[in-house]
């Protein structure tokens, strides 16, 4: 896996022990964290030093099905999947598929609200509620604008609200139905919503119609926003009140306050990404899905994550309790990208591939023996020269041999050891025997 700026990634095909050590060995930074989330470090995919790996699950592997429509964690450790086969748990282990005589069938999408309980929306039976294994259902007969319940969200004072096939319906902390009678939303077709740093909740509908809602009534209500046509998603920036990222069905990303100036929005191309069917903020970063695949959104512009194995349909991301990162597909199921311990020497360093025979850390440099010579590692790369101060055999004959690895240029190293003494010991293989480097000088052994 590679973001589209890097030039060189993971070779196909076999490379010798191409993750050699762990990432502690290279005195680098962690290269799979970076930026928080209530405390948590964030996998990072993005940049030089991303690690990662990509773990796909679906109905060969665990996963009762192969789409996944939405995803969510709740405070005992959880995750929740939404996929058309029903409601899916997962304890870190094993996925459970809930019982479906509980009502709850083909759900479309879940939202775990601030008293840390599960709202879920189904695609023809309405809307339920999970509270301590229990469940509670609503249906249009009880209030809701439709059966088929597409997102679910809400306001800064508490109250939820479905998005539905025809309207939005508020529940109250009493759990009683208030649907939106306003003629403007009472029938709009809700694609997204979203809660806004100052409270309100943005909402979307399939014809471009864009409003926000607060205690159950309309505040801002817009037929389209400026020039920008074909929006597909909205998500609301948690830290700036009233800005908002859209997402078209194009290859366009807008950012700004469609309220203030909605013609002077900036624009991001996302390209190769098309159609945009989710946007969050992780950490410092902008995650955006769309139907052909995913991408981030940083300080230093777009990234394309190329190779991944879930590409088609990608709908939500959500970073569990670990920091690692969930993606649902509405085509391949659900997706974890966790940190890589391991780091890939030569890939990191732009080194061609070599058969590797031994490594070691001495005096804050890695030394990797290979069939062709040694390499030595600092933490900026490649040391271009190790100079001998001296250089004579066990003997005592001086020699005239200049930098270690010179002397070691094109020789294979079979093994090196450090002793209790902070010296190098270097065997070679039908070469010029054993070595002992130690601190600029060099003796060696040999059977004569």
């Amino acid at each position: 896996m590679k973001n589209r700026e890097k030039t060189s990634g993971i070779k196909r095909g076999a490379r010798p022990l191409l993750c050699l050590l762990f990432s502690l060995l290279l005195l680098a930074q962690p290269v799979a964290a970076s930026g928080e989330t209530e405390g948590k470090k964030v996998l990072n995919p993005v940049g030089k030093n991303a690690n990662y790996s990509a773990l796909v699950y679906n109905n060969i592997n665990g996963l009762p099905t192969s789409e996944a429509n939405d995803i969510a964690q709740t405070s005992e450790g959880f995750i929740w999947i939404g996929s058309y086969g029903g409601l899916v748990r997962y304890d870190g282990n094993t996925f459970e598929r809930m019982d479906s005589t509980t009502g709850v069938a083909s759900v479309v999408c879940l939202h775990v609200d601030s008293r840390d309980r599960l709202w879920i929306g189904t695609n023809d039976s309405g809307m339920a509620l999970m509270e301590r294994d229990s469940f509670r259902m609503w249906s249009e007969f009880d209030g809701l604008g439709s059966a088929r319940v597409s997102d679910i969200d809400e306001d800064g004072d508490g109250n939820i609200y479905a998005g539905t096939a025809s309207g939005v319906t508020m529940i109250t902390g009493d759990m009683s139905l208030h649907p939106l009678e306003d003629p403007r939303v009472s029938d709009v077709y809700v694609e997204t919503m979203s809660q806004g740093s100052d409270g309100l909740l943005y909402c979307l509908s399939n014809e471009d119609v864009f409003f926000s809602l607060r205690d159950g009534e309309v505040v801002d209500y817009f037929d389209h926003v400026g020039s920008i046509q074909n929006l597909s998603w909205i998500y609301a920036d948690p830290d700036i009140p009233g800005a908002l990222y859209i997402g078209t069905q194009g290859s366009g990303l807008y950012y700004g306050d469609p309220k203030r100036d909605p013609d002077g929005m900036q624009f991001y191309d996302i390209a190769p990404l098309s159609y945009v069917s989710g946007i969050k903020r992780i950490g410092e970063q902008i995650w955006v899905s769309a139907l052909n695949g995913i991408g981030v959104l940083d300080a230093q512009g777009f990234h394309y994550l190329e190779d991944l194995p879930m590409n088609n349909n990608i709908k939500h991301v959500m970073v569990d309790y670990e920091g690692n990162l969930w993606f649902t597909s509405t085509r391949q199921g659900v997706m974890k990208l966790v940190s890589n311990p391991f780091v890939d020497v030569f890939d990191r360093y732009d080194l061609p591939s070599r058969v590797v025979n031994t490594t070691c850390m001495a005096d804050g440099l890695l030394f990797i023996g290979t069939d062709t010579g040694l390499l030595v590692l600092d933490e900026d790369g490649l040391v271009p020269s190790l100079p001998l101060s001296a250089a004579r055999t066990a003997s005592g004959e001086e020699l005239e041999e200049t930098d270690l690895l010179t002397v070691l240029d094109g020789r294979r190293i079979r093994s090196i050891l450090p002793d209790s003494r902070g010296r190098l010991w270097i065997s070679t293989w039908r070469s010029i025997g054993l070595l002992c480097y130690d601190h600029g000088e060099l003796t060696f052994y040999t059977e004569a």
